[in-house]
């Protein structure tokens, strides 16, 4: 199935929760955020959210600057 993650076509092998997308990507939960549609996923619904085709997702990393 395919997603579209951060404005770029992505293959997802079978039904997957966003939590495994995650880690499948090797993202930390630590200073992320993920939103759908310009609102921002919960970190505790992660393991229950499940994708579907053609979701739209952003993951936007913490940096820090100075």
């Amino acid at each position: 199935m395919e997603i579209i993650l951060n404005q770029q076509s992505y293959q997802v092998k079978q039904a997957k929760t966003l939590a495994e997308l995650l880690e499948e990507l090797e993202y930390s939960s630590k200073g992320i955020a993920v939103a759908m549609n310009q609102e921002v996923i919960p970190q505790q619904k992660w393991s229950s959210f499940l994708l579907t085709p053609k979701m739209s997702l952003l993951i936007i990393k913490a940096t820090q600057g100075g």
